[in-house]
């Protein structure tokens, strides 16, 4: 498969917030989309990309098709673990275009993930998941990782 991974261009920031966004929303309980646009979490991810962009603690990878399309990325953050204080890589979104998935693009993109949370000091590498979303648990699971904590909520 003919793909090279570069990184995010200003350029490519408004369709990586919208894949990004579409992917939290979907990802949201039925009861916090009851309260919430999907306009407002747009907004909220735009938000934070800018400023883990600008305080250098994000990374935007985009994955190009042989004619340059994008056709994936992996939005990567740094965060300290909130137990022990160690540097921690965080992926904030990974995405694959519909026709470029089972091909084995999911898991080159987390490896380069990894790849890059090992170069910028990271000993741990985390994501957030949407427990409904089996597809994507799988290509976790299948790449290593394993289910630290589990979130729960509820509405006040």
């Amino acid at each position: 498969m003919e793909v090279r991974f570069r990184e995010g261009r200003p350029e490519d920031v408004r369709a990586l917030v919208r894949r990004a966004a579409e992917t939290a929303w979907h990802s949201l309980p039925p009861w916090a989309q009851a309260h919430h646009t999907p306009e407002q979490v747009a907004r909220h991810v735009q938000e934070l990309m800018a400023a883990l962009l600008r305080d250098g603690e994000g990374l935007l990878i985009v994955a190009e098709g042989p004619a340059g399309q994008n056709v994936g990325h992996v939005w990567l953050g740094l965060v300290r673990n909130s137990y022990t204080g160690a540097r921690r890589g965080h992926i904030y979104d990974l995405y694959v275009a519909p026709a470029w998935r089972g091909r084995g693009l999911g898991r080159r993109l987390l490896a380069e993930a990894e790849r890059l949370s090992r170069e910028m000091g990271c000993v741990e590498l985390g994501l957030t998941v949407a427990a409904d979303n089996a597809p994507a648990r799988r290509l976790y699971e299948v790449a290593g990782f394993r289910v630290e904590h589990l979130i729960m909520g509820k509405r006040l």
